[in-house]
């Protein structure tokens, strides 16, 4: 099932055998796997022949930090190459009561780890796009140069937009300070849907597949509750904790137009609606 070079790179980095390995997931992009190694480690594997040279580079490193927090249970990364990233296996279990308020509380944690600019030290990805991490005193410029003009530019240049969509995106970028609370930056996900959260055997909170950089944390919150499947109680323990801005709802949309245009470029014009909502609502 893995390639004769992917199962020589992994058994050499992590210096020992390969005992048996199924397949777990599939897609266009890349195809992961359960292993179990001879000296007893079950990672988790993932592997692709498309994504681009430094693409679990940046994998690796978001989940480094992570744990450097301590906030959140995070998955160890045992090795990474080119085109494959190697990291500890994670058991799921059913989420117990009490979940919510944990991860309320770890990522209030990691949320406040802070840092005097804003970026991240490498390039990170959302799915399959690039994320710029440039460092940026200016956390408005960041979110614009970094997040929503490069998407735009890609969605025009695909079709998706046409030039007065494209000019909204760029006038609203302008408009950020206005609409936007000054945040110092912290260390996010960066990709925080449900399916990136995990319950492990032990019900503590996990997270995986990240994208990091060091944002706004209204950010990592906003996202969310762009695809739901967060409970509303979590979000009023962390507030608790860490409390936000006012206006904090009103503002989500705000952040989740760069998730959306992610979207509309990866999989197609099914978000081009949600865009136009955003758009014209801050016209």
């Amino acid at each position: 099932m893995l390639s004769a070079l992917v199962n020589e790179k992994v058994q050499t980095l992590l210096d020992t055998e390969i005992d048996s390995v199924r397949i777990f997931a599939s897609s266009d992009f890349n195809k992961a796997y359960r292993v179990q190694m001879a000296d007893k480690r079950e990672i988790f594997l993932k592997v692709s022949k498309q994504c681009p040279a430094d693409y679990f580079a940046g994998e690796a490193l978001g989940l480094d930090q992570l744990r450097k927090t301590a906030a959140l249970r995070i998955p160890e990364c045992y090795a990474h190459d080119e085109d494959f990233i190697a990291i500890e296996w994670l058991a799921p279990a059913h989420q117990k009561p009490g979940f919510d308020a944990k991860l309320a509380k770890g990522l209030a944690v990691m949320h406040s780890f802070e840092s005097e600019k804003f970026g991240f030290a490498q390039n990170t990805y959302c799915g399959a796009s690039v994320q710029k991490n440039g460092w940026n005193e200016n956390g408005y410029a960041f979110f614009a140069d970094c997040r929503l003009l490069p998407q735009a530019k890609r969605a025009f240049d695909s079709g998706f937009l046409d030039n007065s969509q494209r000019k909204s995106v760029e006038g609203l970028c302008s408009r950020l300070p206005e609409l936007i609370p000054k945040q110092a930056p912290a260390l996010l996900h960066g990709d925080l849907w449900h399916g990136n959260v995990l319950c492990t055997k032990n019900h503590v909170p996990a997270l995986i597949d990240p994208a990091c950089y060091y944002g706004w944390p209204e950010a990592d919150l906003a996202m969310m509750q762009l695809f739901g499947g967060f409970n509303s109680r979590l979000f009023v323990s962390y507030e608790e904790i860490k409390p936000l801005p006012s206006g904090f709802a009103e503002r989500c949309s705000l952040y989740n137009l760069y998730h959306l245009l992610n979207h509309l470029n990866l999989f197609g014009r099914a978000y081009l609606d949600d865009v136009n909502n955003i758009l014209q609502r801050f016209a």
